[in-house]
């Protein structure tokens, strides 16, 4: 039960709404307890009809009466080389007997043409290359330690016809022990799981010796039906075929039904005995055919017509529907454009894609079910008559992978990991609009997984989805940034960093010298240079294989997707008569239209990345200075290595439209900007500190090491956690400034200032009368508190920037001038700042600590005369902490109606420790007095608390909309997010029926966003999970339902999207 305080209230009506989006989970240490999930499971559904033993361009029977020795051998690649295997014959009792045709030969004719290209052979050599992913030669347990996934077999052969006569008079082996699954009278029993789903690979692939592959003796009941391998020796157990061949015809409605009925078994027997941290393993079918059903429907086993190729859809839409994600490779270059239709549309009701390949568009319209003249319902398949209701005579391309040769099964099974991997978990953050127009109706989603110890370079995404009229998101993304960078060339890349004063230069080996990069020589030079831009031998070639060969786009971690677009529709500076920026505005239109809209995030990959939101493409990136002696540890030529995942730029970013001209008095458009300025998060932590103005190490310095240290000095005196980059013309950044600007920092400052976790708040204050434009940040992270006997000070102050050249104005620090209160614990979150008296100037600032205390520090007001400025501000604790310390990481959220009323929401959770089971966090709602001055703990009863449950955290930003304040938490205990919904003035329930809470799936959520559609009066939510949402490729969803019953316009007269200004 939730335990809540009523303390005294006072009713407001809302003018304005400011709304912060949440920022992303930052873990201190031990992050792999976060990234804890069960792992995937993927059923090989094969088939192995006899099609399956000719060649891809199916040109190996050449001889009919020769089945035993076809021509079936040719060269290394497996294309048909008419050079090296030209045609011969002989004659056999005057019959023409072919010994090399169509560019291949039988065994042993020809020197060159000695590699197995059946179809079968290259089926089992691709997989082979996928299940040893750690590319050593040899299939065994590390081979699963290092994928992840677990893997389960499942085949058709020697198949004729599926109708009850065809097995009727079959004695199933072992009698009826295998009943629990498929009864004795099932059809086809030739269609069945001959290797259950297990980590056990070796078990699944026999053929790389007896050390590598064990069989089990007796068969599994229930998980494996019979023990058969995928394999090139004579390993078939149960049957007593020669090999893994090919033979019968192709029943996949049938394998598909029966993997149906096999996953829904293992999905029972987990939800009898459930783990509370990850519901049921997310399961997956891999179906890899060449040609058609040809036995459903009762249709002898010699022929596919529409009713065959609907069953298979329907199959594969059953799968879909009950929770199995379904993948169809289909294997052959001469494939009739019927099949290749059907396999599309399996796929895609299969709830898959190919991202390689562009899907049709416009989408057709196809429905198995629909138009159909009789019931025809034969053996659970869609039989009936409808001759117009056919999947092969409706053109659909980009869902299946349709592959021709070895390398093409490769790549599709490569890439089928991925997304697998992918959909077990990842970390997801989203970038909406707050009013979505008619170009720019678009959901953008960074999210990554992790490859745990088997590459630094965990893969990063950055896609854009679609929503839809209703304000759902579209099921699959426009583009993956991450994928169109894999497909750029590295020579086409605009990469920059900073080495000296006179600007950003080109990341290349010729720009830097040896010691920028900390390595000892030319080549190893080249080689880190070449691994971050993504140079074609950034692995060597045996690593090809490797599933994310050539993969550039790091993971997207503490980030948030930040847009830079034309300058804000919604600001009309009241401050100035000249309206100098709506002429700046007209004179930056950067649309998607136009190509000038941008998505920025950091990335562990050691750059800051600008991508186009028209196509994905990446427009330019940055590597901070601070950061290029790092990129060795990342960078290598091998694989798998024995490097780390690393932080690089990992913290959050803001973008803000400024003015930078003297005191306000008069303005002109050229004196208008768009900055960027980003936090390097966790990735400044050993290089925070450098000796050179803007953290650059010159080329002139031989050892750029001893350039950067982790700690303040006399001589490391100048802070490399922030840079300041000039994005007006957003193709050509330019740099700006690091914090204190080309003036080392002194103690008084630096001292207090700790890792970069704290976004920048833009905007602009009235100092001695004027207006300047600032940025607002906390001291940032540090670990340590002062309460004891030692003290720490870094992280524990908070401090105004000048925005112009990057000085500090003005820092609140433990022990300084001006502060009231002690200042013992760090300040890592983010600030949030307003307009107490609406006067256009920014006045009071509020920010959390990591004591769960709030901070409030004021600057000039309407009421204050010229004289007023920085050593007029003054900072004191607006809610101090009496209990157990309660950390704050997420900003306060401000909502106010009138200059005399303010309500201030908070929340508590431990980002640096998400799955502490035993933490006791808070929801706050505090009303704040017209003088601000007063101090609050929870006997003053001036707001409301509710306490969570034990394990139960806050890790996001609150957002108010409507009198309603919305809360993000996640369970350590349970593993639910939950969103809350509260009334702003008492904390009762805010949703429908007076609910206080939901739980909207597993994971750690985000914020909520509140987004309009331009032209409506309705309002939508959206929040992601580290769940795939059903359905979908995205983790970000609408909410619907009771959450979402106060999303009504009534009473708000302005808003907006912090992110975006």
């Amino acid at each position: 039960m939730h335990s809540k305080k009523t303390l005294t209230v006072f009713l407001v009506i809302f003018n304005i709404l400011f709304f912060c989006v949440a920022t992303s989970v930052f873990a201190q240490g031990g992050e792999g307890d976060t990234f804890a999930i069960l792992n995937p499971e993927a059923l090989f559904v094969l088939d192995l009809s006899g099609s399956m033993n000719d060649t891809p361009a199916e040109t190996g029977t050449a001889n009919w009466f020769d089945l035993s020795n076809s021509n079936i051998w040719g060269t290394s690649s497996c294309d048909p080389d008419y050079t090296n295997c030209p045609e011969t014959y002989h004659y056999f009792f005057l019959t023409k007997v072919w010994d090399c045709r169509y560019g291949y030969c039988k065994q042993g004719i020809r020197a060159a043409c000695n590699k197995n290209c059946s179809k079968m052979a290259i089926l089992k050599r691709s997989i082979f290359s996928v299940l040893d992913s750690d590319n050593n030669g040899v299939i065994n347990d590390a081979d699963y330690d290092h994928l992840g996934i677990k893997f389960g077999y499942m085949r058709l052969k020697d198949a004729v016809k599926d109708d009850q006569s065809a097995i009727n008079n079959w004695v199933f082996p072992y009698g009826t022990m295998l009943y629990p699954l498929i009864s004795r009278y099932d059809p086809l029993p030739y269609t069945r799981v001959v290797k259950g789903i297990s980590d056990n690979y070796y078990n699944l692939y026999c053929g790389n010796g007896a050390t590598s592959c064990q069989a089990d003796s007796p068969p599994q009941i229930i998980t494996d039906f019979w023990n058969e391998c995928i394999t090139a020796y004579d390993t078939d157990t149960i049957w007593s075929s020669s090999s893994m061949g090919g033979k019968g015809s192709t029943p996949l409605a049938t394998l598909l039904k029966k993997a149906n009925i096999y996953l829904t078994n293992r999905t029972n027997a987990e939800l009898a005995n459930p783990d509370p941290c990850g519901g049921v393993k997310k399961k997956f079918v891999i179906l890899i055919s060449d040609g058609e059903d040809t036995t459903a429907c009762d249709t002898g086993g010699s022929s596919s017509n529409e009713k065959t190729r609907r069953s298979s859809v329907t199959m594969a839409k059953n799968l879909a529907d009950a929770g199995y994600k379904v993948f169809v490779i289909g294997f052959g270059s001469s494939m009739p454009e019927t099949q290749k239709n059907t396999l599309n549309w399996m796929a895609y009701y299969g709830g898959t894609d190919n991202p390689n390949e562009a899907n049709t568009s416009p989408m057709p319209s196809y429905n198995p079910a629909a138009g159909l003249t009789s019931s025809g319902t034969w053996r659970g398949y869609n039989c009936g008559s409808s001759s117009g209701n056919d999947p092969g005579s409706i053109t659909l391309a980009g869902y299946a992978y349709v592959s021709e040769n070895e390398n093409e099964i490769v790549n599709a099974l490569k890439s089928i990991m991925g997304q697998i991997i992918e959909a077990a978990y990842s970390f997801t953050q989203t970038s909406i609009q707050t009013v979505r127009t008619s170009d720019e109706n678009y959901l953008y989603e960074a999210s990554f997984y992790t490859l745990g110890e088997q590459d630094p370079l965990w893969i990063g995404h950055l896609k854009r989805f679609g929503i839809n009229d209703d304000g759902t998101i579209k099921a699959t993304a426009d583009w993956d940034a991450g994928e169109v960078l894999k497909n750029t060339s590295a020579d086409y890349r605009t990469i920059k960093t900073l080495v000296d004063s006179t600007g950003l230069i080109s990341f290349t080996a010729a720009n830097l010298t040896n010691s920028q990069l900390d390595v000892a020589t030319g080549d190893l030079k080249a080689d880190v240079v070449n691994f971050i831009r993504g140079g074609d031998v950034a692995y060597i070639t045996s690593d090809r294989n490797y599933i994310y060969y050539g993969w550039k786009l790091g993971d997207i971690y503490h980030t948030s997707p930040q847009a830079v677009g034309t300058p804000n529709l919604k600001f009309n500076d009241k401050l100035d008569g000249n309206n100098a920026f709506s002429v700046f505005r007209n004179n930056n239109i950067r649309t998607s239209a136009n190509g000038k809209r941008l998505m920025i995030v950091g990335a562990n990959d050691g750059q800051l990345h600008a991508f186009k939101t028209n196509n994905g493409s990446e427009a330019w990136s940055f590597i901070p200075p601070n950061l290029l002696t790092s990129l060795k540890n990342i960078a290598h030529t091998s694989h798998p290595t024995l490097l780390t995942h690393q932080y690089f730029v990992d913290g959050p970013l803001s973008a803000a439209d400024i003015w930078l001209g003297s005191d306000g008095s008069s303005k002109s458009a050229d004196e208008w900007h768009s900055y960027l300025v980003m936090a390097e998060g966790r990735g400044g932590n050993q290089n925070l500190w450098g000796k050179y103005s803007s953290c650059i190490c010159p080329s002139s310095d031989s050892t750029c090491t001893s350039a950067f240290n982790s700690t303040y000095s006399a001589t490391y005196n100048n802070y490399c956690g922030y840079y300041t980059l000039d994005v007006t013309d957003v193709l050509a950044p330019q740099f700006k400034w690091t914090i204190g600007g080309t003036s080392a920092l002194s103690s008084t400052d630096a001292s207090y200032l700790g890792q970069p976790w704290s976004e920048m708040y833009i905007g602009r204050v009235k100092i001695g009368g004027a207006e300047k434009w600032v940025g607002f940040i906390g001291g940032g992270y540090n670990g340590s508190n002062c309460t004891g006997a030692t003290c720490d000070t870094r992280g524990k102050g908070f401090f105004v920037i000048d925005l112009n050249d990057g000085t500090i104005l003005k820092s609140f620090t433990r022990g300084g001038a001006n502060v009231t209160g002690t200042m013992n614990y760090d300040f890592a979150g983010n600030p949030a700042v307003i307009d107490f008296d609406n006067d256009g100037y920014l006045d009071t600032a509020y920010i959390g600590d990591t004591g769960g205390n709030i901070w409030r520090f004021k600057f000039c007001c309407i009421t204050d005369d010229a004289t007023c400025g920085t050593s007029s501000w003054t900072g004191n604790i607006f809610y101090q902490n009496t209990s157990t310390a309660k950390p704050i990481y997420t900003s306060p959220t401000i909502a106010h109606g009138s200059s005399t009323d303010v309500w201030v929401f908070f929340c508590t959770g431990d980002k640096t420790d998400p799955t502490n089971t035993s933490s006791a966090d808070r929801l706050y709602g505090l009303k704040e007095d017209g003088n601000r001055t007063l101090t609050y703990t929870d006997a003053t009863k001036d707001g409301w608390y509710i306490s969570l449950t034990t394990g139960e955290k806050c890790l996001a930003d609150p957002v108010v909309f409507n009198k309603v304040a919305y809360f993000t938490t996640y369970s350590a205990v349970t593993c639910d997010a939950k969103v809350y919904g509260l009334t702003y003035n008492t904390g009762g329930g805010g949703l429908s029926g007076n609910q206080t809470s939901v739980i909207i799936g597993k994971g750690i959520p985000s914020g909520v966003v509140i987004s309009q559609k331009e032209g409506t009066s309705s309002f939508d939510a959206y929040i992601s999970t580290s769940q795939i949402v059903a359905g979908t490729d995205a983790h970000t969803k609408k909410l619907t339902g009771s959450i979402t019953t106060n999303l009504s316009p009534m009473g708000v007269r302005y808003w907006r999207d912090l992110r975006l200004q």
